[in-house]
């Protein structure tokens, strides 16, 4: 009979990437992190675009989108929390950029015709 192996681990074994969690490992459970997170997700996009509040829907479907396409590396709740906050953000920031740039090149074709 042998007994345990009780030498320490190696530090390459430590290294070895965790699962995701169980919310994160498939469809129907990244759906129900959406379905938690997605009033809140809202929220925080319609506050960070002012006037142009009409635009979140979109920014929070393309930061969970993004947050879907990172979800091997988060291992935590809080690390997709952080991550959404951080895609809602730059999201946020995109629209209001592609806005600004919109409205800028209207206001030059509109002097150009005139």
């Amino acid at each position: 009979m042998s007994s345990p192996d009780t030498r320490p681990t190696s530090p390459a074994s430590s290294s070895v990437p965790r699962t995701p969690p169980i919310y994160l490992s498939d469809e129907n459970a990244f759906r129900r992190a959406f379905d938690a997170e997605f009033n809140a997700a809202l929220a925080d996009a319609r506050s960070k675009l002012g006037d142009a509040a009409t635009l979140a829907p979109r920014v929070v479907e393309t930061a969970f989108v993004n947050v879907w396409q990172q979800r091997a590396s988060l291992t935590t709740h809080d690390q997709f929390k952080q991550t959404l906050a951080d895609e809602l953000h730059h999201g946020a920031a995109r629209a209001l950029s592609r806005r600004a740039a919109a409205q800028i090149s209207g206001a030059g074709s509109m002097l150009s015709g005139a």
